[in-house]
């Protein structure tokens, strides 16, 4: 169990029988509570009028139970092993954040189940760390991220940053949906996620953007340029920020703190008919999930100068 005074399950001695509990945010418009009942962990807690279904979810690490107080439905999601505890509050933090933009209840109870069945890969990630291959890729978005503050607010740019909520590219703009990938020296083959990725079907232009990371003692780590965009956003944009990075298991950023690197080239690819990609809109409905690798060396006809992606950027944001 974590030793912290300000741990919000930290003064919450279990009662006899039931919750005990306290508000998490009184400005959401949401009733989550941290809470606590005999022989079990800590525990999020929903009050809703919303009548919901969770039979048949098998969640390792959390336990779902389904209750009523007599005036409304409480949705009980339980920590069943207290070692991952404080990897347990930032989820719950993340998932209260999330519900927070939600318009009403039966749409707060679908974003909630949707982050719980998360739970399992987002505490896989925190347990092992980021892959050198993950943190080069976080080290080209926050590049990308960094560079597009230029043209637009703070809480609109991070709200374009889509791939850590579960979009299928990592940045959504009114006119443009961007895909960003992260190479080292000498590398030429970029692992494409999805059959989504590079399907420009569903916008109006759709860009492949490729960093190729030099290793460099002058250069910035993750932690670095992650805490130069901290320093550019307001307290609101900050948790809004972290809550993304939460995303993508950079809980930690003095972990991401032993590599450096400097962007020693980058393409721009514009995705075309004729671009070679596999795509969800091309391909059976029989394969439901796909994954490759691209040779951007092959791709320099696709090739566009940084002004079209630089326009289409100004005019979407």
């Amino acid at each position: 169990m974590v030793d912290r005074q300000d741990f919000p399950w930290a003064q919450l001695t279990p009662p006899e029988s039931g919750y005990r509990s306290i508000l998490v945010d009184a400005d959401s418009p949401w009733n989550f509570f941290w809470a606590r009942k005999q022989g079990s962990g800590p525990c999020l807690l929903l009050r809703t009028n919303q009548k919901f279904e969770v039979s048949g979810r098998s969640l390792k690490g959390l336990d779902l139970e389904i209750d009523s107080d007599g005036s409304a439905y409480l949705l009980a999601i339980t920590l069943i092993s207290e070692l991952d505890s404080d990897v347990f509050e930032y989820f719950c933090r993340r998932l209260v954040s999330s519900c927070s933009r939600c318009l009403n209840e039966a749409e707060v109870v679908s974003t909630l189940l949707l982050e719980i069945e998360r739970w399992h890969d987002f505490l896989g990630r925190i347990r092992s760390g980021l892959t050198l291959e993950q943190r080069m890729g976080l080290f080209g978005e926050l590049t990308f991220l960094r560079r597009i503050l230029e043209f637009d607010t703070p809480a609109s740019v991070l709200s374009k940053w889509s791939g850590p909520n579960g979009g299928s590219r990592d940045f959504h703009f009114e006119t443009a949906e961007i895909e960003v990938k992260s190479v080292g020296k000498g590398q030429s083959r970029v692992r494409i996620s999805s059959e989504f990725q590079l399907d420009e079907y569903d916008c109006e232009n759709l860009f492949l953007k490729v960093f190729t990371l030099c290793d460099s003692d002058i250069g910035q780590s993750v932690f670095e340029i992650a805490t130069s965009i901290f320093a550019l956003l307001g307290p609101v944009e900050a948790l809004v920020f972290q809550s993304k990075l939460d995303s993508v298991g950079a809980v930690d950023l003095s972990q991401l703190n032993r590599d450096s690197w400097t962007v020693c080239s980058e393409s721009t690819f514009k995705i075309e008919e004729s671009f070679p990609s596999l795509r969800h809109s091309r391909i059976s409905s029989a394969i439901s999930s796909v994954q490759y690798r691209l040779n951007i060396s092959a791709l320099e006809q696709f090739i566009c100068g940084d002004e079209l992606l630089t326009s289409v950027l100004k005019g979407g944001t």
